[in-house]
């Protein structure tokens, strides 16, 4: 449910999901048959659960109801809450649905594609706490903030998405005695439970930035894959940004830019998937890289992907190894 958020309560849908009514919205709102309308229970201590005072005061966090749907696994017992029915094994017995369903993702969307294979999303009552960040102190959360400051946050972002799967990401940096030879690469491999609503849309509004900060967080390093951009020449130029092929619930969107315009980034990719499936990957080569001093850097180094949108893709490295040669010096990283 993380676009599924009325903060200021008055029920204001746009497209199935409830946004938060600021001035940055585009467009004009429109409520048809299949809106969906979440109830505002209030902030709650997130240690409280939902079993205490609704109401009690907790400004980073707000619980959230909703008419929504969760991804009941199509093989298990039609109703779990029946004497004697089967164990939902490592799944959830949901009493509103009476089904067996996943944890990942905690909620879906009728008859859209959200849910994982050997799944439905059936009709259920959704309540969450749902984390509320403000970086710049707006006074808007950050997952719909558009702030007016390009690139990345001074300091590490809170609340981004973690990797949970056995792949290990990597971090390689190579700081060559010719410009033209220096290369970054960065990669968020087994990642938490993504979906397309998490990517944004990078074609058209969506930028996204590689953050690298150092052990006293402190940002050392900045390199922009920006949305709205063309590439190429002549009768080849084309968006930078583009969408990935795949199923409808496994689009994925690629970033090519030859030129490294504006400060070296040349690929990416971002891929949704279930827990342990989705993916993030960025690099960058040549001359326009402003690459940090490798032998000054003090770990554990943090490295992010940052959507100007909100989303932010997150590793931890405190396995860092730098090399010098005849040629330059070479950063390797695995994460945490």
């Amino acid at each position: 449910l993380d676009q599924a958020a009325d903060l200021d309560g008055n029920g204001a849908v746009e497209n199935q999901n409830v946004v938060v009514k600021v001035d940055f919205c585009p467009g004009e709102e429109s409520v048809d048959s299949e809106t969906v309308v979440v109830e505002v229970l209030g902030p709650v201590a997130p240690e409280s659960g939902l079993t205490s005072d609704p109401l009690a005061i907790d400004g980073d966090t707000v619980a959230l109801s909703s008419n929504y749907g969760r991804c009941a696994v199509d093989s298990l017992p039609k109703d779990c809450t029946a004497p004697n029915a089967p164990s939902c094994g490592p799944h959830v017995c949901d009493a509103a649905s009476k089904r067996c369903t996943v944890t990942s993702p905690g909620a879906c969307r009728l008859a859209e594609y959200d849910c994982p294979g050997g799944t439905t999303c059936v009709p259920s009552q959704v309540t969450t706490v749902d984390s509320i960040q403000d970086s710049d102190g707006d006074g808007i959360r950050d997952t719909v903030d558009r702030t007016d400051t390009d690139g990345c946050s001074a300091a590490p972002r809170n609340s981004c998405r973690q990797t949970v799967g056995k792949k290990k990401s990597t971090l390689k940096i190579v700081d060559a005695d010719n410009p033209n030879r220096s290369r970054v690469a960065w990669q968020w491999l087994g990642g938490e439970a993504t979906w397309m609503d998490h990517l944004g849309d990078p074609i058209e509004s969506d930028d996204y930035e590689f953050c690298l900060y150092d052990g006293n967080d402190a940002l050392v390093m900045s390199m922009s894959a920006p949305s709205g951009q063309s590439c190429g020449r002549g009768r080849r130029v084309a968006d930078c940004w583009r969408t990935s092929s795949g199923t409808p619930w496994s689009f994925g969107f690629g970033y090519r830019n030859a030129a490294g315009v504006p400060d070296g980034a040349r690929w990416a990719r971002l891929k949704p998937g279930k827990d342990g499936k989705a993916r993030a990957e960025i690099r960058g080569a040549g001359s326009l890289l402003e690459l940090p001093d490798l032998n000054a850097l003090q770990g554990p180094l943090r490295a992010q992907l940052q959507g100007s949108h909100g989303t932010c893709f997150d590793t931890t490295f405190s396995n860092v190894t730098i090399k010098s040669g005849s040629k330059g010096r070479q950063l390797k990283a695995v994460a945490d």
